[in-house]
């Protein structure tokens, strides 16, 4: 019953429950006001309960730049972000709820500049680290807490002109307890140029890197099992669109101690488009990555206004292993902007989804629940019916024929090899789990006898981008 709805998170809080998270705007007496929603979903995504937070002196504001303002730690949830004050000053909170979506405490955060907190991730001894940025000329903010969210110290991490620095995503190294804070920068006073700012343990500034000469932003981060670094975001171009530049997801693994030597990057994927992003990510067990983000398809793929969600596996090396595309459109012309909010794992190896979904009226609260392969409903279902994202994608002016479809013991390929460029192709089961990968720079014919009846997914990858998949049946 609220005129916005907007989804940001959704946990699994025990074997077939969920606890979810958004805004809400309501209408109270002819004003308007922005409220914290929790909500209690149960095995199939049904609403069990739900409970709002906020009057109109005191209002949590909806930052829609960011992915990852709740973090689930035990069996908590924690909220950080922005309040307007009944004296309209930004403050800073911090919440700790339990799984009923009860509140069991509150910290507030003031300052004479007005604080926006963006993420907040655990410190290595407990507590919390808090980064942002300040109102007043955007410098970036870092505030620590003890465990129960007790300001222990706060800094402002300034440049010279321009001032602005922002804070999207923070985490600290347990090794070396370096904090490392990834955002943008202005430089020019045109572009937003992506940022990465790692810190002592105390928050004083030891570097400040960019890896793109046009710009990007960055908005998440994680560590993986390996002790490096993997952020995620977009990355600038200067070809423009209307007046608007345009750009490409981007993903960046770098060591903590030489941030300015990236192990690897991902800026390829897709055309230039208007939306193309990389949003939130996070690792599996075997040291995979996930990674979730919006694309454009309007100048991408020619279709109308129309705006996909993507969900893309990579290896811990970089490698694309699969770049899937799904179409949640509502109406018959496709005009249904998502943006995707968050990715967290459930415990059957399933992934969770949030979703703000707009141009519709109400906007719903929007939640998706995948199997591991990435399927939003059952394994027959994906390997019966083409879905969006399954259905055979080839890159342009790429001239590659797999054959035959249905086959039997022998798959036949072939490729222009004027370029002789390095190619894989990766077979993956309907569990998403590899049955067979091969390297070659020319035509090829790959034995597939050990392979059992059934579909498989396939995957050509060139230069570490998906240039070709498509689904093929052994009988």
């Amino acid at each position: 019953n609220a005129l916005t709805n907007e989804a940001k998170a959704i946990f699994e809080t025990s074997l077939g429950n969920y606890i979810a998270a958004g805004f809400v705007v309501d209408s109270v007496n002819g004003d308007y006001i922005n409220r914290l929603t929790l909500m209690g979903l149960g095995n199939n995504g049904q609403l069990l309960w739900s409970k709002k937070y906020g009057t109109g002196n005191f209002m949590y504001l909806d930052n829609q730049l960011i992915t990852r303002s709740y973090y689930k730690s035990g069996n908590n949830l924690y909220y950080t972000g922005s309040v307007l004050d009944s004296l309209g000053k930004s403050v800073g909170v911090l919440i700790k709820f339990n799984f009923n979506g009860d509140t069991l405490w509150q910290k507030i955060y003031r300052d004479s500049q007005g604080v926006v907190p963006q993420m907040l991730t655990k410190s290595i001894d407990g507590g919390f680290l808090i980064t942002g940025y300040f109102v007043v000329n955007n410098p970036c903010l870092v505030i620590k807490t003890d465990a129960n969210g007790n300001e222990l110290w706060r800094k402002k991490i300034t440049k010279t002109n321009p001032s602005v620095l922002d804070g999207k995503a923070i985490l600290q190294d347990s090794a070396s307890k370096k904090i490392i804070i990834v955002g943008y920068q202005y430089i020019d006073g045109i572009n937003s140029f992506e940022n990465v700012l790692v810190l002592d343990s105390i928050g004083n500034k030891i570097s400040q890197t960019s890896y793109n000469s046009f710009g990007g932003i960055l908005v998440d981060l994680i560590q993986t099992k390996d002790k490096k670094i993997v952020a995620v975001g977009q990355k600038i171009f200067p070809q423009t669109l209307g007046g608007y530049n345009l750009i490409k997801s981007f993903a960046v693994k770098f060591d903590i101690n030489s941030p300015t030597v990236p192990i690897w990057k991902i800026d390829g994927l897709d055309q230039l488009s208007l939306t193309n992003n990389f949003n939130c990510l996070y690792e599996l067990g075997n040291g995979d990555i996930l990674i979730g983000g919006d694309l454009d398809t309007t100048h991408t793929k020619n279709l109308d206004d129309k705006y996909f969600h993507r969900l893309t596996k990579i290896t811990k090396d970089g490698n694309v292993i699969w770049n899937r595309l799904y179409d949640y459109s509502s109406s018959p012309n496709g005009t249904y902007y998502q943006s995707l909010t968050s990715l967290s794992p459930a415990s059957n190896g399933g992934i969770l989804a949030s979703f703000s979904v707009l141009n519709t009226s109400p906007n719903p609260f929007f939640f998706v629940k995948y199997d591991s392969t990435g399927c939003d409903s059952s394994h027959a279902y994906c390997a019966t019916l083409d879905l969006v994202g399954l259905k055979e994608f080839k890159a342009k002016d790429l001239a590659l024929k797999i054959y035959p479809n249905p086959f039997a013991d022998i798959l036949t390929i072939e490729i222009d090899v004027n370029e002789n460029k390095e190619t894989e192709l990766i077979l993956y089961n309907t569990l998403a789990q590899v049955v067979k990968r091969v390297i070659f720079t020319q035509n090829s014919k790959v034995d597939v006898r050990d392979l059992i009846d059934g579909v498989y997914l396939v995957t050509i990858i060139r230069n570490k981008e998906v240039v070709f998949n498509t689904k093929l049946v052994k009988n």
